[in-house]
């Protein structure tokens, strides 16, 4: 079934031929904070001071939206150097997340730079892999004095989002229902 294959613990419980989040903002917001938040409603919390969850079902999608605040925001974050800035929805606890089609463009570019020896990887990155997995750094950006570890994998995966201008996206949907303020 087509829903139980997208659904994660934010929309596993409902039993639709069509899963919430493809019809509903409110759905997708809650969709996009567990997933920003690595299904951890607790980190959750920890963030957004003053928030007591439990699941991530209780999380509510802003009702007004300040224009201006998401310009200036906007604004600011592209005078940051690259290497301050981290990838949406990077944390987990096991391995940063990426998306299938990032994870397998990220592959190509290690085996080019690599010319297709994981030996030579291994050796750059002082690692025992099989196969050009995830080699993506783990960013701690929850923690108010995360600094990450600028070795060669940090370089080498920074010189890769930095990529092509025609890979990075820059659309921003505003939910149904939300109103502008300025």
């Amino acid at each position: 079934m087509l829903t139980t294959s997208v659904t994660s613990d934010v929309d596993s419980h409902d039993y639709t031929l069509m899963p919430a989040y493809l019809r509903d903002d409110a759905a997708l917001y809650q969709k996009y904070e567990q997933s920003a938040y690595n299904e951890d409603s607790k980190l959750y919390n920890y963030v957004n001071a003053g928030a007591d969850i439990g699941e991530f079902r209780d999380v509510k999608p802003p009702v007004q939206i300040n224009e201006q605040l998401v310009s200036d925001y906007d604004r600011w974050k592209q005078t940051l150097p690259h290497m301050f800035t981290i990838t949406l929805h990077g944390y987990s606890v096991t391995k940063p997340k990426i998306s299938l089609m990032g994870a397998h463009r990220y592959q190509k570019f290690l085996a080019g730079r690599y010319n297709n020896s994981i030996e030579a990887l291994n050796s750059a990155y002082r690692d025992q892999r099989e196969y050009f997995d995830l080699q993506t750094p783990n960013e701690q950006w929850y923690q108010r004095i995360y600094q990450p570890v600028r070795d060669k994998r940090f370089a080498e995966f920074t010189e890769f989002q930095e990529g092509p201008a025609e890979l990075v996206s820059s659309h921003r949907r505003r939910p149904r229902g939300a109103t502008s303020s300025s």
